[in-house]
């Protein structure tokens, strides 16, 4: 027989962790037990609450929205360059580059311009609840969601040394990059509200 642990000792995370690991349909009352002691463990010990997070963003969650953001794009891009395959390529050595630049500013904007013109936000940031905003915490302006930001980092990417340079002024203490600096945008924690 399975030996029922005391949760009367347990902290928010403990119960929390307990919760999800507990087989709720073997354990159907041990489960409803640890649901009723994590509401009284919120109402007793506040303290024990996670604290929404405010500020900049931390550097990780910029990485791993970039990665997200990336992906869908380069998802987005795979039907495009399976039809357009390599010959293309070879044919327009000159336009092809341009081709798939203007391709994936177009699929940046079709997947992410309403969420960034409501919410400052990209497919990933919305994932990381984290969000772009201008110097003074507002949603920023047309033109710089949907021109200078996502134009001028593609520019940065096409000359790859100014795009490592841009990616590491994310390490001062401000946490923007050059590019955040230029158009005046940083990305912070989006407060609900």
């Amino acid at each position: 027989m399975d030996k029922c642990p005391d949760f009367k000792r347990y902290n928010l995370q403990e119960l929390q962790e307990a919760y999800f690991g507990v087989n709720k349909d073997t354990y159907p009352e041990r489960a409803r037990e640890i649901l009723q002691r994590i509401e009284q463990r919120k109402q007793s010990h506040p303290e024990e609450l996670p604290s929404p997070k405010v500020g900049p963003a931390l550097r990780g969650e910029r990485l791993l929205a970039a990665i997200i953001d990336g992906t869908v794009i380069i998802v987005a891009f795979i039907p495009v360059a399976i039809l357009v395959g390599s010959k293309y390529s070879e044919s327009n050595p000159v336009m092809y580059p341009l081709f798939v630049l203007a391709y994936t500013y177009f699929v940046f904007l079709v997947i992410n311009s309403s969420l960034l013109l409501e919410r400052g936000q990209t497919v990933g940031k919305k994932i990381l609840g984290i969000s772009i905003r201008d110097i003074e915490g507002k949603i920023p302006d047309f033109d710089t969601l949907i021109f200078y930001r996502p134009l001028l980092k593609m520019a940065f990417a096409i000359v790859s040394p100014l795009d490592f340079l841009n990616k590491l002024f994310i390490f001062r203490a401000d946490r923007r990059c050059i590019h955040d600096h230029l158009v005046k945008t940083r990305v912070e924690y989006l407060q609900e509200g």
